[in-house]
């Protein structure tokens, strides 16, 4: 296989109960990441890893048969397990050429957008991920501005922003991730996402902003 996406859904999830298959707007929440990454033509096989009967049983009436269904270890489902854990895992039982991470929590990722992610390991960059452009000016603590030094902070409108992560996906090859244990390595490409991808699902009022981002985008 050439490129695989994976898709990491542990079932304990503490904020939502079942999360990645609660409905949003009527539909499990994973089932978004899942039409990204299932109609996206560079992607020969979809690896979905769960710690969850219930989870591994509604994935699997998806209708696509790109997809794959395995089980994850204890040691790398727990609350404070970080996903790097299970995506070595995953190399080390798999052979792939290059590994694109998804996470079910951004659903509005597209197969527009892994194409473009894709796309940058032939532009070459060793590596990629998703980010926004956001027009927000970062202090610190000692209440520095980072971004420009005062007084010269300029207008919104005279500004380009900043790159900020939204956590949709993440593209590495397998060998780079099994010698650096980590999903970037080496030179990497930035895949820019409209501005409400920003949202990742990770809190109750999150979900509630979500719902209303697709409801404002049926009604376009």
């Amino acid at each position: 296989m050439k490129n695989i996406a994976f898709i990491p859904l542990r079932g304990g999830s503490e904020s939502i109960p079942l999360k990645n298959i609660k409905l949003l707007d009527g539909r499990p929440l994973a089932y978004y990441a899942l039409d990204a990454v299932t109609q996206c033509d560079l992607i020969d096989t979809v690896v979905v890893a769960t710690d969850s009967d219930e989870i591994a049983k509604v994935i699997k009436e998806y209708p696509s048969d790109k997809i794959i269904v395995m089980g994850r270890t204890p040691e790398v489902s727990t609350n404070i397990s970080p996903t790097i854990d299970v995506v070595l895992e995953i190399s080390q039982q798999i052979e792939f050429e290059n590994l694109v991470l998804v996470q079910a929590t951004s659903p509005l990722v597209s197969a527009d957008d892994i194409t473009r992610g894709l796309e940058l390991l032939d532009q070459g960059y060793n590596s990629a991920l998703s980010v926004v452009r956001q027009h927000r000016f970062i202090w610190d603590e000692d209440t520095h501005l980072p971004n420009y030094p005062m007084p010269n902070k300029p207008r919104r409108q005279d500004w380009r922003g900043i790159l900020v992560e939204n956590g949709a996906f993440y593209i590495n090859s397998r060998e780079n991730i099994l010698r650096d244990k980590f999903y970037l390595s080496g030179k990497i490409g930035l895949c820019e996402m409209s501005e409400d991808t920003y949202v990742e699902i990770d809190e109750e009022h999150d979900w509630l902003m979500m719902e209303q981002i697709l409801q404002k985008r049926k009604e376009k």
